[in-house]
């Protein structure tokens, strides 16, 4: 539907990483190319539990290009317990999807390290307040420090009940010390639809930061988005 927008943004998403990689490239090299040691001398696993806690208010709640939240602001929370590469949380946001108002998602998983390379590997299980238990879904996600300012990553995630599946690619332009630059495409690898993302995000201390996103997708219109959030951990 927007072949012109979508060849743009994968152009602007792309340029920067040719800096190190061929962008979507047949012939990209593996991401991991054997298992190395965990950085966590203690082979990952850990006796001390973190705790991180967030809150957010957002001008709109978009998922995959779609409005959860009827184009209107959006309250959004989150709590996770973290004992080395292992966590466990839950999020939770208000939505306007008739007739549920609130979104809770339950997720748990594994972040292990292998030198520059950081896996996020998951189940998250989505509840409404009053359609109840909808879905859930496994995510694996791959990050690539690429160099001093730039990140690559790569996403698959995959719903077994419904076996629906979609792949994100990003990137992420440190452009200064409190910010950055960041950009995904995302595709649904059944009906192979679109949406792709592009903002700049401020840390603006050590707890409070600002994003700003432009959000565009083959099925829907195209939004910007301002968020305000406030995250704190124990974690070093």
């Amino acid at each position: 539907m927007f072949p012109g927008r979508l060849a743009l943004f994968v152009g602007a998403l792309c340029m920067p990483v040719f800096l190190a990689y061929p962008c979507l490239a047949a012939d990209r090299p593996s991401i991991v190319e054997a298992p190395g040691d965990l950085t966590d001398g203690t082979g990952g696993w850990s006796n001390r539990v973190d705790f991180a806690w967030g809150v957010a208010v957002t001008s709109n709640y978009i998922s995959s290009g779609e409005t959860q939240s009827n184009d209107r602001p959006a309250v959004q929370a989150y709590a996770e317990l973290s004992a080395g590469i292992v966590y466990a949380g839950a999020w939770i946001s208000s939505i306007e999807i008739e007739p549920d108002n609130a979104e809770l998602d339950l997720y748990m998983g594994l972040r292990p390290t292998f030198g520059p390379v950081d896996l996020d590997l998951n189940y998250t299980r989505y509840i409404n307040d009053k359609t109840g238990d909808c879905c859930g879904d496994f995510n694996a996600k791959a990050s690539l420090k690429a160099s001093d300012f730039l990140t690559l990553s790569g996403k698959f995630t995959y719903d077994p009940q419904s076996h629906d599946r979609s792949a994100t690619f990003g990137t992420a332009i440190a452009l200064n010390d409190s910010l950055e630059f960041s950009a995904e495409l995302e595709q649904d690898l059944l009906s192979h639809d679109n949406n792709w993302n592009a903002g700049l995000k401020w840390q603006a201390s050590d707890t409070i930061s600002f994003d700003l996103r432009y959000h565009d997708s083959e099925l829907y219109d195209e939004r910007y988005v301002f968020t305000l959030a406030y995250d704190f951990s124990t974690a070093d």
